[in-house]
């Protein structure tokens, strides 16, 4: 079994729209791959004294920390995305890529799941901070939609200026509705010239980046609103160590894609599941990182519901602070 191989199988399920159970017993092929060839996760595997074989439940396969991606290659390929190494000592996440184009197939999937067709929409981008690299899977993110939106292109801006407003207003003269995605601190920091329209689904991402005070979601979603006029406030959980993306529509609760699952594992023992609606640390199942490693125990605290959803609450004490929605 190779890579391309689970590449072909991932897109078979995705175009049956395979079930929860499908997906979990085709999950455990992955983490039995991943557990036998990638380097850094098999040592890992190893070091638990944990039998890839003897691993029949998505809850009992061992969760790679993140921090992997900061002290050891993860993947491989032309293509690396970096972490920003904001309030963190500049130690930044490498996740490297063998095929952007794989990137985007399954970012723009998990987009159109929730919001359907690209080409139903114009999409905008308020990345400061992010436009300046060329490592930042946001902007890579942002770009992969506007081509596929009928404008061809997203408008990408590092600051509210003249322009941010004039390309605003000329997306809301046309049919299709308008998503912009936008920093968090920027979107707070920002005076609209005018309310949004209704068709306007203004997106929050990547936290406050130590540019202001940290809030909980739901005030920053009231100040957006009241700043703004749009009633559509969403939120997208991503991060670099991933290839896939969460939305949260209006709530706060992220929803995913059925080839990603979100548990809650206890803060001080990570091998134990937490209980339903409890807080705990956020271990993601990513089955599209075919390349890297598919289970990741994040440093992002949550809680994770009986429906699949789950909330962003903070970060773990011990962990280094950087993007990817961190509302303390």
């Amino acid at each position: 079994m190779d890579v391309r191989k689970l590449r072909a199988e991932f897109r078979a399920l995705r175009a049956a729209q395979a079930d929860a159970a499908t997906w979990e017993a085709w999950g455990l092929d992955v983490f039995r791959f991943q557990a036998e060839q990638h380097p850094v996760y098999a040592r890992f595997v190893r070091s638990l004294g944990v039998e890839a074989g003897d691993v029949v439940s998505m809850k009992d396969v061992p969760f790679l920390p993140v921090e992997a991606f900061v002290h050891h290659p993860m993947g491989r390929g032309d293509t690396v995305f970096r972490s920003s190494g904001t309030m963190s000592g500049g130690r930044r996440a490498e996740h490297a890529l063998d095929d952007p184009a794989w990137y985007d197939e399954v970012a723009i999937a998990a987009f159109e799941r929730m919001y359907g067709p690209l080409t139903g929409w114009s999409v905008g981008g308020l990345l400061p901070g992010y436009l300046g690299r060329s490592d930042a899977s946001l902007v890579h993110m942002v770009r992969a939609f506007g081509k596929q939106t009928n404008l061809g292109e997203a408008g990408l801006f590092d600051r509210a200026d003249a322009g941010w407003e004039t390309w605003l207003a000329r997306a809301a003269q046309r049919p299709e509705r308008v998503m912009v995605l936008g920093v968090t601190h920027a979107l707070l920091a920002w005076e609209p010239a005018k309310s949004l329209g209704t068709n306007v689904v203004l997106m929050e991402t990547g936290g406050m980046k130590g540019m202001g005070p940290e809030r909980v979601r739901e005030e920053v979603h009231a100040l957006l609103r009241e700043a703004t006029g749009c009633a559509n406030i969403a939120s997208e959980y991503g991060m670099t160590e991933c290839l896939s993306q969460a939305y949260a529509r209006s709530s706060g609760r992220f929803e995913l894609p059925p080839w990603m699952q979100v548990y809650a594992v206890e803060i001080d023992d990570p091998g134990a599941m937490a209980a339903s609606g409890r807080q705990g640390r956020l271990a993601i199942v990513d089955l599209a990182n075919l390349h890297s490693c598919s289970f990741l125990a994040t440093s992002d605290l949550g809680r994770v519901h009986p429906d699949g959803t789950f909330e962003v609450l903070g970060r773990h004490d011990r962990s280094e602070v950087r993007g990817c929605n961190l509302m303390l």
